[in-house]
């Protein structure tokens, strides 16, 4: 309380209100927004044993240490981790919604060639960035309203209030 996702309120607004994913855990999916390389972030994970110490950002731009293995996670698995976590939002959503879910936002606004091949690859028909794109629907800039929109519905809720 309060609660952030109400369904049913979600269900009875119909086809008036689009809801498309975000991901499960809001972790950084892609790279950088150019989709290059980030080499501050190609391994994530807390030294253990005789391993460095690194950044620990909760995110799926990095490969994970797999202590119970004794080795950062190959590819594959780098692949299944992002599928899981692009796939199941939209699996989520569609679930409690009762309806389906074309449309996914990049956390962070970051995205990669994987991300874009792995939210093709969940059935989305389109994807949004915060600002680079690569001409494709699958890295759409976000249109962000001017101020006075967020002023104007401002003034608008506490006139109602």
């Amino acid at each position: 309380s309060p609660r952030i996702a109400d369904w049913q309120r979600w269900r009875d607004s119909g086809s008036r209100i689009e809801v498309g994913a975000h991901s499960l855990t809001h972790s950084r999916i892609g790279t950088v927004a150019t989709g290059e390389i980030d080499v501050a972030t190609t391994v994530n994970h807390i030294g253990h044993l005789d391993h460095p110490l690194y950044g620990a950002e909760p995110n799926l731009a990095a490969r994970e240490w797999l202590p119970h293995l004794g080795r950062l996670e190959t590819d594959g698995e780098m692949e299944q981790r992002r599928a899981a976590e692009i796939g199941f939002a939209r699996q989520y959503i569609e679930r409690s919604l009762g309806r389906a879910v074309r449309f996914f936002s990049y956390p962070w606004g970051r995205w990669d060639a994987l991300s874009v091949r792995t939210v093709r690859s969940a059935g989305y028909e389109a994807a949004f960035s915060t600002s680079w794109t690569d001409g494709s629907r699958f890295t759409t800039p976000r249109l962000d309203l001017p101020q006075w929109v967020a002023e104007r519905r401002a003034r608008g809720r506490k006139a109602a209030g």
